[in-house]
């Protein structure tokens, strides 16, 4: 699944900065992986191949298409804002900003204060996916992503904000139990 969403989107390949955090602690996650490639070599070894045929294909692809072996088919296209990023642009702009067309997703920001509060681990992980991912969204030539509403650069990602929500909604739930009790 990581190569197909790589092959659609190359940023996309950023999601696996979560993965460490999606355990209890780094050594936890150290301790699996070291387990899953000792006791199951043959399953990994078939996960890299799989990882890698979508890569592949693209790289044939744009063989075809263009003349060379490259992964980028955005030949006239880069990152030209790597030393401005147009960051709140991104979050806030009329043009396609992120919280302007999807306002829902501010709670996923006061969420965070709850993910921080139960898992600092976790918290950093979001933070650390997203701040990446944000920073390579605004360094595009075209942050906007062209036409259409909203910032799609973000669909594959609405999981992460999700996460947060979840916890301020579990916060939000106590309350209202409370409330009705009274």
């Amino acid at each position: 699944l990581i190569g197909f969403a790589f092959v659609v989107r190359p940023t996309n390949i950023f999601i696996v900065l979560l993965l460490p955090f999606l355990f209890e602690s780094a050594k936890s996650f150290w301790v699996r992986i070291t387990e899953l490639i000792l006791k199951n070599t043959r399953i990994v070894v078939i996960g890299l191949v799989l990882l890698i045929i979508p890569i592949l294909f693209l790289i044939y692809h744009n063989y075809n298409m263009l003349g060379g072996l490259t992964l980028n088919s955005y030949t006239k296209e880069s990152f030209i804002y790597l030393t401005e990023p147009k960051i709140l642009e991104v979050l806030f702009s009329y043009k396609k900003g992120l919280f302007v067309y999807a306002p829902v997703l501010l709670s996923g920001l006061i969420g965070f204060y709850f993910v921080f509060k139960k898992s600092r681990y976790l918290f950093f992980g979001l933070l650390l996916t997203l701040t990446v991912f944000t920073y390579v969204t605004a360094s595009w030539w075209s942050w906007w992503y062209g036409g259409g509403l909203g910032m799609r650069p973000y669909v594959e990602y609405l999981l992460l904000f999700a996460i947060p929500i979840s916890f301020l909604w579990q916060y939000v739930q106590l309350i209202f139990k409370r409330s009705l009790l009274v």
